[in-house]
Formats: structure tokens, C-alpha cells, sequence
């Protein structure tokens, strides 16, 4: 089977009636009626709708069902794996067959949703030709959109299928005609998925952490920054539940990007709110900063544990899993702890006073120096200052230069990217894509050198805990020192990187660019405003 036509069966048609219909047009006869539970899954940031692949778990009655992974756009691109009835959260619920292989280098540490599930009833006709061979199935469809304590809603949905057996393509083409110019049929414009989701009422990616704004050059910077202060902080509620019922690490990664965000906005655009309003955020989101650090820092390391096992000698890797025991239950400790957090009094009474101070408008008239300029050039001189002090640290660093030299350097690279980021929208696409992939490639290299210092103290230190403790032998502490050791030498390594990829960022193309973008621009719009 090589490709297929999907239909809308109209509400005036009836499956009975088409049936019959299409007995008087062409040789068929019925080969299998089933029904089947269909839940179709998919992550929260909906990774694999975003890649064009349909994730499907089908069930038959009670029994044990099948795994289907297909991509919406080439069509028999499919592979299936039987499953049992428990569900699937995480890759490693799977069996380790293509699917499986297929979905981590899609969806990565992220877990597996239920996003959308419905009861269909498919009875499949075999059409044959004058001489009886079968030439094609056509699936004809009926399902009912569940809710998630398995009540139907929405309007049903009707479909048919064409799927032709291979080496008939011709006859295929014959057939379609016939369905949609002699029964009525109507070509399906897009996947079952989205009539699922639309018969549910939820709508693909309406959950994204990236900032999906389009902001005019010419607003006011106290109304801009409000916008995207305010899409920050609904990134942050929308990923709370997931923190509480710790379903995948990246809701806490996504909170904490947008608490960053936020925070170094604040920073970076002086004099555009309020002096103590200014203040008083700036250091309520550095707490919130502060609280969800920790839990983030055991997700890294349980995350990475598979790359620390397979630095260490294989000998020593099985004396390794006392480690992963003891940032296991740190882990359970520390998420239990930030949601103590959110359930007090300080955390609610920020997000309230916050989206209160967020849903204000801007006054008219502002005594705030910065307030009432526009974006544009607020964005264009902080930006311009961040990048000569990025390119004045960096010219500075040199063999012999400490960690914390790096360390700087690397928290300067992240408020300029932020601030590129968050204001893209105003400048040409083009030209802000390359300077956030090239500054991205250097924030990597400092960010790795800095991880890799921070991992292998931490370590040394837990090392010394869990020995403290008598929770692990002479092999664990053995493995872990060969595992710092690697580390270091992997620091080093990118120690070495920094020269050439600061090199790249700081080539006069670049230099260029960002003066063209950021500097000459300002210096034009003051010009044409004092004229």
C-alpha cells in the first residue's frame, strides 16, 4: 500500500447508505468491522505535531494494543508496535524497536501525553475488480470524541479512508473521482488529529514557551515591555501543574527560562517602570530565581547520568547507581520543597500583584525617563552597550585567565541574548536569526566550561556526603573521582573551544551587523528627532 485519500463522509450520508451506494458502482464486500479505543499522545510543547507525526495507542475491547507512529505528511510512512494496556509516559515504557529509536530524536526527556482520544466504529470494504482481485480497502469511519473519564462530546466524526493495494494507482485515481463526484464525499482537508482536537476543543500548539509576539518598533517601551512581561508570566503559570506533579523536567526548565527572562528585563530596561516598582520585582523574581534553582540543578545530573556512566571505566560503572539513589531522593526533597513554595503566601501575592501591575494601562503621560520612547531605541542602546561589554570581556580572557573570568563573561553573553530574543520581532528576521545563532554557539561553549566546573565540585562534594554517611563502598568513591576527572578534562577541552568560537562572534561581519542594527540605527532615529 503505498499512499492514500482521506474523506469527510457528509452528516446527510449515512455509512449504511454509502455502503450501499457504492455497491451500485463498483464490485466490493465488507472484510472487517471493528471497534477500537483510539488515544493519541503527544508532549506538552507538542513536539511531535510540531515535526508532523501522529503518535496513536489503538485498542481493541480489552485486549492489548498497538503502537502507531505516522508522519502527516508522507503518506505509509508507519510503524507499529504492539503494547500492553498500562501507559506510556517516558521512551524508556517502550519497547526498544523503531519507534522508540524515531521519538527520542523527537521528543527528547519529555514525557508522553494523552492530548486527545476517541471510540470509532470502522468497518472496511475490499474493492474488487472485474476479474475479483482486490484493487483496494476503503475504510469507513464513525468516532466519537471522549472526555478523559471517557464520556463522548462533540459532533461525530465521519471519514472514510482510500488505501489502493500496490500497483494500482490508476485504478485508485478511478476510485476517488467515484467517491467524490457520484457519493458526495469530500476531500478531508488535514489529518484526524485535527478534527479530534477540534471536536475536543483544544487547539495544537496552544502551548509554546517561545514568545510568539509581534511588536511594533514604534511603541512605547513601558507598553512593550508589558507585553512581553505579561507572555512571560503565563509561560510560568502554564508550566506550575507540571512542576507540582513533577510529570517531566522541562516544565521546571521552561519556569525558570521565563523567571530569567523576566528578571533580566527588569534589569536591562532601566527607567522604564517605576523606580521601586522596578526594585520591588527585580528582587521578588530573584528569590523565585533562588527557590527553583536547586531542583533544576539534580534534574541536570539525573538527566546526564547516561553520559556519566559511559565516561567512567566500564568496570566502575555499576558502582555508580549509590549516586544515582542519592540524587534520586534529593531530588523528591527539593521539588517537595519548591511546592511548599508555591503554596505560600509570598509566591501567590507576587503572581497577583504582578499580573495586577502587568494589566494596568500605561499612563499617558510618564515621569519614568524611558517610559514613553519608543522600544526600538531603548532595545537598540541596550543591546548596543551588552555587546561592546561582551566583546571588551571576551578580547580580555586569554590562556592564564580564572574560571570566573568565563563565568562573567558567560552571564553577560546570556542578559544579550535574552534581550535579542525577546525583542527579534523589531528588527529584520534575517539578519537577528544569525546574531542570536553565532552568540548561541559562543553562550554554549561558556555555559559547558561553567557546568562543567560547577558538576565536578558538586560532585567531589556529594562524594564526600555519601561517604560521611557509609552510603556507598570504596568502588562508588572510586567511580565518581573517575568520573570528576573526566569531567575536568572535558572543561579543559572547552576551555580551549572558547578562542574560536569568541573568534566567530567577534569577526567584523558580526561587528558589523550588530553596529548597522543597533548603533547606527539609534543614531539615525535621534537624528531624524531632532529634526
Amino acid at each position: 500500500m503505498s499512499w492514500n485519500c482521506q474523506y469527510n463522509i457528509p452528516n446527510s450520508l449515512s455509512v449504511r447508505r454509502l455502503t450501499q451506494g457504492l455497491k451500485r458502482l463498483v464490485s466490493c464486500t465488507v472484510d472487517t468491522q471493528q471497534s477500537i479505543q483510539t488515544t493519541f499522545y503527544d508532549t506538552y510543547d507538542w513536539r511531535l505535531y510540531a515535526s508532523r507525526h501522529v503518535l496513536e495507542k489503538q485498542c481493541e475491547n480489552s485486549n492489548a494494543g498497538t503502537l502507531h507512529l505516522r508522519s502527516m505528511e508522507k503518506t505509509g510512512a508507519h510503524a507499529v508496535v504492539k503494547m500492553p494496556h498500562e501507559p506510556i509516559t517516558f521512551l524508556q515504557d517502550l519497547p526498544n524497536t523503531a519507534i522508540r529509536r524515531q521519538l527520542a530524536s523527537i521528543i527528547e526527556m519529555r514525557a508522553l501525553l494523552p492530548v486527545a482520544s476517541i471510540r470509532s466504529c470502522t468497518t472496511t470494504l475490499r474493492l474488487l475488480d472485474t476479474n475479483q482481485k482486490t484493487v483496494a480497502y476503503l475504510e469507513l469511519q464513525e468516532s466519537h470524541a471522549l472526555t478523559s473519564t471517557g464520556r463522548t462530546q462533540g459532533q461525530v466524526i465521519r471519514r472514510a479512508c482510500l488505501v489502493p493495494v500496490r500497483g494500482y494507482a490508476t485504478t485508485a485515481r478511478r476510485l476517488s473521482r467515484l467517491l467524490t463526484e457520484d457519493l458526495g464525499l469530500e476531500s478531508a482537508g488535514g489529518d484526524l488529529l485535527n478534527a479530534v482536537l477540534a471536536a475536543g476543543g483544544r487547539r495544537p500548539g496552544d502551548y509554546s514557551s517561545k514568545l510568539g509576539l509581534q511588536l511594533d518598533p514604534n511603541m512605547r517601551a513601558d507598553a512593550a515591555s508589558k507585553l512581553v512581561l505579561h507572555r512571560l508570566l503565563d509561560i510560568m503559570r502554564a508550566n506550575e501543574h507540571g512542576i507540582r506533579n513533577r510529570v517531566d523536567t522541562e516544565f521546571l526548565h521552561d519556569f525558570r527560562v521565563a523567571v530569567r527572562r523576566t528578571r533580566s528585563l527588569l534589569v536591562q530596561l532601566n527607567n522604564v517602570f517605576p523606580g521601586r516598582t522596578q526594585n520591588r520585582y527585580r528582587r521578588d523574581f530573584q528569590w523565585l530565581q533562588q527557590i527553583t534553582g536547586p531542583a533544576r540543578d539534580i534534574d541536570v545530573y539525573l538527566l546526564k547520568f547516561a553520559e556519566y556512566q559511559a565516561m567512567v571505566e566500564p568496570p566502575l560503572r555499576p558502582a555508580l547507581a549509590p549516586l544515582r539513589v542519592y540524587l534520586e531522593q534529593h531530588s523528591t526533597s527539593l521539588y517537595r520543597r519548591l511546592t511548599r513554595a508555591f503554596d505560600t503566601a509570598r509566591y501567590n501575592k507576587l503572581i497577583a500583584d504582578w499580573r495586577a501591575f502587568l494589566d494596568q494601562p500605561s499612563p499617558k503621560k510618564s515621569a519614568v525617563q524611558n517610559a514613553a520612547r519608543a522600544i526600538h531605541d531603548v532595545a537598540n542602546e541596550r543591546i548596543w552597550r551588552l555587546y561592546r561589554r561582551t566583546i571588551k570581556a571576551g578580547r580580555a580572557i586569554n590562556h592564564d585567565s580564572p574560571a570566573q573570568d568565563l563565568h562573567e563573561l558567560r552571564k553577560t553573553c546570556k542578559k544579550l541574548r535574552y534581550m535579542l530574543e525577546l525583542f527579534q520581532s523589531i528588527y529584520p528576521k534575517r539578519d537577528i536569526k544569525q546574531l542570536i545563532r553565532t552568540l548561541k554557539q559562543l553562550q554554549d561553549n561558556l555555559g559547558d566550561f561553567n557546568d562543567l566546573q560547577v558538576q565536578s565540585e558538586v560532585l567531589q562534594q556529594i562524594s564526600k556526603e555519601i561517604h560521611a554517611k557509609n552510603r556507598a563502598g570504596p568502588e562508588t568513591l572510586m567511580a565518581i573521582g573517575n568520573l570528576v576527572a573526566t569531567l575536568r578534562q572535558q572543561r579543559e577541552f572547552e576551555r580551549q573551544a572558547f578562542f574560536g568560537r569568541y573568534k566567530k562572534f567577534a569577526r567584523p561581519a558580526m561587528a558589523a551587523r550588530f553596529r548597522r542594527l543597533f548603533r547606527d540605527a539609534g543614531n539615525d532615529a535621534r537624528a531624524n528627532k531632532a529634526a
